[in-house]
């Protein structure tokens, strides 16, 4: 009995020393943890551009040498020194020090250039584009505001010409309902004509000295004097009716030249040629 399990025992020891002599197998990279942000940077140092540029970064890391070719490394502490490409480097034992190497690197690739580095004509040329630049900024924004003080100066003065157009007009058709109808103080009311015509007149000089080229202003401020006199210098009692309507659509007409000038005031280039050729073209 006693010989049996010595047998045995012996057999077991000499099974371990067995499995002790056999040699390991060699190491290989474990099947990492899915990490879309480690393997895209992986997939980034495998690109064939990559490389050389890479092995350049793991040499100077310290993380492997550099092969007889400038895209191949050898593993640190391999005896037989055989060169590996990088992207069996990556699948090999050594595949930790390989995603050291490419972390490094790609983050190398993301920093800013170093002005430093820059040619003097690199430096030189970004000055003075920067200067080009916000001269040409603030000659845009002179501009925008020059045309936006404009816009608002027209808006202005068509405003005024108007408010001095609709006075006028007013004035005007009292003054002839009374003298048609012969009730109410035809005097008094030829009277108060004149405020209102005086301010529509200087309304309409103003764009004479705001437009030198436009005649229109200039003939109508003709036309609105011979209406003026019509009004207080015809004898009203001889058909006051048939006079009166006469008067009205020059009112009228008057009043529809006002609002041309007032429109080109705030739309010059659009009615400019209008208000140049003048009321007899």
């Amino acid at each position: 009995m006693l010989w049996r399990v010595s047998r045995l025992t012996f057999a077991v020891l000499l099974g371990h020393g067995f499995l002790g002599i056999m040699p390991s197998p060699a190491p290989t990279a474990p099947t990492p943890t899915p990490d879309p942000f480690v393997d895209g940077r992986t997939l980034y140092c495998l690109k064939e551009e990559n490389a050389g540029p890479l092995v350049d970064a793991a040499e100077k890391l310290h993380l492997a040498e550099k092969g007889t070719h400038g895209d191949r490394v050898r593993i640190l502490g391999d005896k037989s020194r055989t060169e590996l490409t990088v992207e069996k480097w990556a699948r090999s034992g050594d595949w930790r020090r390989f995603q050291q190497a490419c972390a490094a690197f790609a983050a190398e690739q993301a920093l800013p250039d170093d002005p430093s580095d820059a040619s003097w004509w690199t430096r030189v040329s970004g000055v003075v584009t920067g200067a080009v630049l916000a001269f040409l900024g603030a000659i845009f924004g002179l501009g925008a505001t020059l045309v936006s003080t404009g816009k608002t100066e027209r808006r202005r003065a068509a405003d005024e010409l108007r408010k001095a157009a609709d006075g006028h007009y007013q004035a005007c058709r009292a003054c002839l309902e009374a003298l048609r109808d012969g009730k109410g103080d035809a005097l008094a009311l030829q009277a108060a004509m004149e405020a209102p015509f005086n301010s529509l007149t200087a309304q309409l000089r103003r764009c004479d000295e705001a437009h030198r080229r436009w005649r229109y202003p200039g003939d109508l401020r003709k036309v609105l004097g011979d209406l003026d006199e019509a009004i207080k210098t015809a004898n009203w009692t001889a058909d006051p009716k048939t006079k009166a309507a006469g008067r009205f659509a020059e009112l009228e007409t008057a009043r529809s030249h006002a609002q041309a000038v007032t429109h080109a005031l705030v739309h010059p280039w659009r009615a400019g040629h209008r208000m140049r050729k003048g009321l007899g073209a």
